[in-house]
């Protein structure tokens, strides 16, 4: 029992460590979202920042599609497995271009016959030009992490953030603020820290790159598992967001997708642990460390985040018409009753990646699923009549519902 406690310490110390390095850089990301956020909001109405906050969630759909569980596998394979890093790298260049492509032709496709389609359609296009890159800059980034190297990942982080200030930057001052243009700097900030990314695995991998197709069929069932997972995971943080484009009118999403936005920011910390609990859980062999780890995890996440959220509903009275404007007035409601929402993720981001940790194919997608299908019902039933706050109401139930099930399988042995 000593030797265990030592060994939790120890485990603990190190997640802390990588949570920080990739923490401390994701600063700088939610001081660009808040910037890039008020910048949209102020140049371009409600209306503006609607339509860049619903072709974004196109754009992260895209790349939900394109990584089809590689993420997952890349971070818990490399963790057990550091000889196997080079075919890794090889396999998710092959993916992301082959999959990125088709999810960004089939979501253009469908983005077109949508009203965001015929409204903006340059900056559709613009923006699933993204996906390719991204997936392959997410996928490699979790390659590098379950090699050890979470600092890569911290990099990649501020790189990408500032080529986007850059790419934004130039755009306000010279040519002015349009939808399509911001679609653009995600497309030059994702393209070059991608090319960073690969220069940075090529001296991990120390110019050993390599290829296996067959690991894709040999591993379909985690990857096929966490494919699922992540898919369902996405859709039940992000459809709320695709739900309102069906129903409301692009000012309302407007004041939501601040709303979102903000909460997105304060759920950076809580997720980055999830993320990088993964890898530690996937190489602890040891059930009873591995369940204690978790829970001390999952508890300081929790009470961590309810606490600064209660601290953010009453700052955010007088921060949202200071920041964005007396105009968006209205997301000041949304945003607090979002924050229930937001505890509620954090929790749930902590239970799925203990799942996925412990490589239950079988389980990783059953509560993000059951969760995703609540929130489906209950938006479909709710958001004609209720707007954004029915939208709320049924994330709170769908997130009831998969920490529910998330939780049994992360403490079942």
């Amino acid at each position: 029992m000593p030797i265990l406690r030592v060994m939790s310490r120890q485990n603990l110390r190190m997640l802390i460590k990588d949570t920080s390095q990739v923490y401390l850089s994701q600063i700088l990301g939610v001081l660009v979202s808040f910037g890039v956020g008020i910048l949209v909001a102020r140049s371009l109405g409600a209306d503006g920042r609607g339509a860049y906050g619903l072709i974004t969630a196109y754009l992260f759909t895209g790349i939900q599609l394109g990584q089809f569980g590689l993420d997952t596998l890349n971070r818990r394979m490399a963790a057990q497995n550091i000889s196997m890093a080079s075919v890794l790298a090889g396999n998710s260049i092959i993916q992301s271009v082959v999959l990125g492509s088709l999810a960004a032709l089939c979501l253009f496709i469908f983005g077109w016959f949508q009203p965001i389609g015929q409204m903006y359609p340059q900056a559709l296009a613009t923006g699933m030009a993204v996906i390719p890159s991204a997936i392959l800059l997410g996928v490699w980034n979790s390659l590098a992490t379950g090699m050890g190297h979470a600092s890569v990942l911290a990099r990649s982080e501020i790189m990408q953030r500032c080529l986007f200030v850059l790419c934004v930057g130039a755009v306000y001052l010279f040519i002015g603020m349009k939808v399509w243009l911001l679609m653009f700097a995600f497309f030059l900030a994702s393209g070059g820290t991608t090319l960073y990314i690969g220069w940075q695995l090529h001296k991990l991998l120390e110019g050993k790159w390599g290829y296996n197709l067959a690991l894709f069929w040999h591993e379909r069932k985690l990857l096929f598992s966490a494919f699922i997972a992540g898919l369902s995971t996405y859709f039940l943080l992000k459809i709320d967001m695709i739900l309102l484009g069906f129903w409301r009118p692009l000012g309302e999403i407007g004041h939501y997708a601040v709303a979102q936005t903000l909460v997105d920011a304060m759920l950076i910390l809580p997720t980055s642990i999830a993320f990088l609990l993964l890898p530690r859980l996937a190489a602890e062999k040891d059930v009873k460390k591995r369940k204690k780890f978790f829970l001390c995890v999952l508890g300081g996440v929790g009470l961590g985040f309810a606490a600064v959220s209660a601290i953010a509903a009453i700052v955010g009275i007088w921060a949202i018409p200071f920041l964005y404007g007396v105009s968006f007035v209205e997301s000041v409601p949304m945003f607090q009753y979002l924050l229930i929402a937001g505890v509620l993720v954090a929790i749930f981001q902590v239970c799925q990646n203990a799942v996925a940790g412990y490589g239950r194919a079988r389980y990783i997608l059953l509560a993000p699923a059951i969760g995703l299908c609540a929130k489906v019902i209950g938006g479909v039933l709710l958001i004609p009549e209720q707007g954004v706050i029915g939208a709320i109401t049924a994330s709170i139930i769908a997130y009831i519902l998969a920490i529910t099930v998330g939780l049994m399988f992360a403490l079942k042995k």
